[in-house]
């Protein structure tokens, strides 16, 4: 298959009407690529170099396939088991992108979210390890502007990281400790960013893994929709 080379960003943003995802993920060097049933691009930055894709399963594989280079992560539409298996990959996610564009009304439960400075990172560490251990962000990563949390007395019970970029809010690594759940501290941290980042950027997106029913429910009710299906694989070194 031949693909075309459509340009960088802006070329990307042109051929998906400036979609959310494709706002998110076209930061850095990026080169997009078109090609029968695909939209392509690779993104490159200092730390890490990303391979996305838009279209057909088929496509996707193939253009991954063809273009990885030394790219870690691929992230790609909903892939079968069948269409996993050839790749030797060492995480595989099935999730959906999902986007508001109004912010919901105040948390109606009064739960205060807190900035978290720096300092704060070893807290944050400890809390995913345990609440959240497959969590992709993490404390350091360069993607997150700021984490935000809910304390128990001086205990952190919960947080959530802004890893807004490209014009649009992102909200990500929400968590909250066991022995605190059910006490909606996860839809405070989610309904307060949605509502500071749909006021910076005038909307707002997240991510679900696509057997987590009860946050996407959550999410619906905060007004979230428009679901993208994704498959993101971390592909292991050439050997």
């Amino acid at each position: 298959m031949e693909y075309k080379v459509i340009g960088g960003r802006d070329a990307l943003l042109a051929a998906t009407g400036g979609h959310p995802y494709v706002m998110l993920t076209t930061t850095g060097d990026v080169t997009g690529y078109r090609a029968d049933g695909l939209l392509g691009w690779i993104a490159r930055e200092p730390d890490r170099t990303q391979v996305f894709a838009l279209g057909e399963a088929v496509a996707a594989v193939a253009f991954v396939r063809r273009m990885r280079g030394d790219a870690r992560w691929v992230h790609l539409p909903h892939l079968t088991k069948a269409q996993v298996a050839p790749f030797d990959s060492d995480v595989h996610d099935d999730w959906e992108h999902l986007i508001t564009r109004t912010a919901p009304p105040p948390d109606p439960a009064g739960v205060t979210v807190v900035p978290l400075d720096p300092d704060a990172d070893p807290e944050i560490d400890a809390l995913l390890d345990e609440a959240f251990p497959d969590s992709t962000s993490r404390p350091g990563d360069s993607r997150i502007r700021r984490w935000y949390g809910v304390r128990d007395g001086t205990d952190l019970v919960a947080v959530a990281a802004d890893r807004s970029r490209g014009g649009i809010g992102y909200i990500a690594g929400v968590a909250v400790r066991p022995d605190h759940r059910r006490r909606s501290l996860g839809a405070a941290l989610t309904t307060t960013l949605t509502r500071r980042l749909c006021a910076e950027f005038g909307g707002c997106s997240l991510s679900v893994m696509s057997d987590a029913d009860g946050p996407r429910r959550l999410y619906e009710r905060l007004g979230y929709g428009e679901p993208l299906e994704r498959t993101s694989l971390r592909l292991r070194e050439h050997r």
